[in-house]
């Protein structure tokens, strides 16, 4: 699309590797390949739409970058309005919230994870309730920044990283240790 005011004339919403790999084509010796491109008139919301149908098809891109997306998405286009975002997008509205749910994981418990995409969708959807209890996030967080020095230390050592299911099953342990317990049941008289 045409941009306002930009430092290029034009923005590419979809086709990136597309772009690079003509770039990169045309650098080494092959100029007679050329990148089509459709010039559309869209505003950001709709930009915003036609990039993520891309991106669901794309394997490069990790839950947590699409959840980020969307995260931004909600609060610059839709208002913070969920519910519009789903209908926009024309995703189930659950999965719209699982993937926020994911994207608003603190940074200790992401970066426990070796690589972004270890992280998942599902790992989101568990741990977020648990961390808004107050008396189970410290635990989780601190565990978390356990994993993490674990995690460089075998980066460090050049050993294999602790993998994204065992680095979940430690955070929700954490939190599983520290549960409050439920009152005892009264016997009837």
């Amino acid at each position: 699309r045409r941009t306002k005011n930009g430092a290029a004339s034009y923005e590419l919403i979809v086709g990136t590797r597309r772009h690079f790999s003509v770039s990169w084509l045309n650098a080494n010796n092959h100029s007679e390949i050329e990148l089509i491109a459709r010039i559309e008139t869209l505003d950001d919301e709709a930009a915003f739409r036609l990039a993520d149908l891309e991106n669901r098809e794309r394997e490069d891109v990790t839950d947590l970058e699409r959840a980020r997306n969307y995260q931004h998405a909600v609060q610059a286009y839709y208002n913070g309005g969920r519910v519009q975002m789903a209908e926009r997008l024309a995703i189930p509205r659950q999965n719209l919230h699982n993937l926020l749910q994911l994207a608003e994981l603190p940074d200790e418990v992401i970066a426990a994870f070796a690589e972004p995409n270890d992280l998942k969708v599902h790992h989101g959807m568990r741990l977020s309730p648990i961390l808004k209890d107050a008396s189970r996030r410290d635990e989780i967080l601190d565990a978390a920044r356990v994993v993490s020095a674990e995690q460089q230390e075998r980066r460090d050592a050049g050993l294999g990283k602790i993998e994204g299911a065992r680095v979940f099953e430690r955070l929700m342990a954490a939190s599983a240790e520290h549960k409050p317990k439920a009152a005892p049941r009264s016997k009837p008289a």
